[in-house]
């Protein structure tokens, strides 16, 4: 069997599909970072656990200092936050907390999406910071 249909069969796809994209030529905003191509490995998984699919396996795309680009085979809800679980092979070599910041289906069943990098709740709380307040824009110190 070819690489192709085998990653096609395993529900992943090795070149970026274009279908449902618009028109690649036309000019874009300008990005706060440069986008790097590259191809990898991760597990998603939802940080508010109630989530009805808690982990997610998604093929990384490209990467900026901002965030990822990657695809994936379910809808992500903008907006919504997961603990990226940064995969070679079959261990885990790194984490990052991303946002959602744009998800939209490519073709039936796979679903192109851009998270941003933030930083870590756990983190947050250790600091005394409510992070819904970050949310808003301001921020208070507990207790």
């Amino acid at each position: 069997m070819s690489k192709d249909r085998d990653d096609k069969e395993a529900g992943v796809r090795s070149t970026p599909p274009t279908l449902g994209l618009g028109d690649l030529t036309a000019p874009q905003a300008p990005r706060s970072f440069p986008r790097l191509t590259m191809r990898g490995e991760a597990e998603l998984v939802a940080i508010d656990q109630a989530r009805p699919n808690p982990m997610v396996s998604i093929q990384l795309q490209d990467l900026a200092w901002g965030g990822f680009g990657f695809l994936c085979p379910m809808p992500l809800e903008v907006g919504s936050r997961w603990r990226a679980l940064f995969l070679f092979g079959k261990q885990q070599v790194g984490e990052q907390t991303l946002v959602v910041r744009h998800c939209g289906e490519i073709e039936p069943g796979l679903y192109r999406a851009g998270a941003q990098v933030c930083v870590d709740n756990g983190l947050v709380r250790l600091l005394g910071v409510d992070w819904t307040q970050l949310a808003g824009g301001g921020f208070q110190r507990d207790g």
